[in-house]
């Protein structure tokens, strides 16, 4: 039988009480594996609440998880922490097994240091989504970032469109791709057409990559009655807030609320309550919202990004978009179509595919490789 091991995150993205949403899916990773071994989980983070870096640690009672959490003066930058993950690291009071290094973005320089010191072997997830476009090889940080891939046991994107944009940058390693874990309750049947329309979106208010302002652009040629929620926040909110207000504000038939951040577990909640999801993202490293909605049963327009091209039956489950400007015509066609769509509208074993116990059983067998288990 397999002993449990000592794992370790180090991982720039992670829920704090000022984003609960924030690497929520690097959470589900953990909960996962401190199913059957330890795992602690570090993460370093600035706070303008900050005047000192203070720690603090939270041990779920119902598994193997640990959390430690240190925040530093936002105003100290550099400094507060590289001062912040060597207070983390001195958390550490035992042998550690194997880390697993999530985000290789401004925090990692501190984590190659302390795992050339402790000779640990380590396995890079990648979830980011600058790979795509964003990406400036800057020669020290993309040096750095191109030793520690080839450093690592494995490399493992969290979808095949992701591991060929790092390996578009000159980013060698030993890839594996290794997909998010979909936490999702039961799957929830499709629901009869109710009679009025309820568009939900739901994300970062980042209009350079998720695009709503294109959304609110074209729902201007949707003609009522509909509803248009939008769950998230972010830096473009409040301009968001004005374009909504200058194209539907005086029309009683096209409603727009901006309802700000959820737990993923009350967004899951209110997902059915909507008749179709609206994604128009610039590209998504996976593209977790979209699972989420259609196993609520809600039909999903998007682009092709992240593994949604994988879910999505065009005309079965919903529609692909070229841009923003497809969504009326996309919008009505499945309207007109609802009851003809899929009564499930997630395929079951790819739902499966998307489990803990798959990710678990991935992960398993990279341990077996590196060594860890003797059978």
């Amino acid at each position: 039988m397999d002993r449990p091991l000592h794992i370790v995150f180090l991982t720039q993205w992670y829920p704090h009480h000022e984003d609960v949403q924030n690497g929520i899916f690097i959470k589900h990773q953990a909960e996962s594996l401190a199913h059957k071994h330890r795992v602690t989980v570090l993460w370093v983070g600035p706070s303008s609440q900050q005047t000192s870096i203070t720690v603090s640690s939270n041990t779920s009672a119902s598994s193997l998880l640990r959390e430690v959490n240190v925040r530093y003066p936002k105003s100290r930058k550099t400094l507060g922490k590289t001062m912040g993950w060597k207070k983390a690291f001195e958390q550490i009071k035992d042998s550690v097994d194997v880390v697993h290094a999530h985000i290789l973005d401004r925090d990692f320089p501190a984590w190659e240091v302390w795992l050339q010191a402790k000779r640990i072997p380590f396995v890079v997830h990648e979830h980011a989504s600058f790979y795509f476009d964003r990406y400036k090889k800057d020669v020290v940080w993309h040096a750095a970032r191109k030793r520690m891939l080839k450093r690592a046991f494995k490399v493992c994107p969290v979808s095949e469109g992701l591991k060929q944009a790092m390996i578009k940058q000159g980013l060698e390693g030993r890839y594996e791709v290794v997909p998010n874990i979909l936490n999702v309750p039961t799957p929830s049947s499709r629901k009869k057409r109710p009679e009025r329309l309820k568009l939900i979106s739901v994300g970062d208010l980042v209009n350079t990559v998720k695009r709503f302002d294109e959304i609110l652009e074209s729902l201007v040629n949707l003609q009522g009655p509909w509803d248009y929620d939008i769950i998230g926040d972010g830096p473009n909110r409040d301009q968001l807030e004005k374009q909504a207000m200058v194209l539907f504000g005086n029309d009683d038939s096209r409603n727009v609320r901006f309802l700000g951040r959820m737990e993923q577990e009350d967004v899951q909640k209110v997902l059915s309550e909507y008749t179709m999801c609206l994604v128009n993202s610039k590209y998504e490293t996976f593209g977790l919202i979209a699972l989420e909605a259609l196993n609520a049963g809600v039909p999903v327009l998007s682009p092709r990004v992240g593994v949604i091209e994988e879910f999505i039956s065009p005309g079965v489950n919903g529609h692909f978009i070229e841009s923003a400007a497809d969504f009326p015509e996309l919008i009505r066609k499945t309207w007109d179509q609802y009851d003809e769509l899929d009564h499930e509208l997630l395929d079951q074993q790819k739902r499966s595919d998307l489990s803990s116990e798959a990710y678990l059983n991935r992960i398993t067998l990279t341990y077996r490789q590196l060594g860890l288990f003797v059978d």
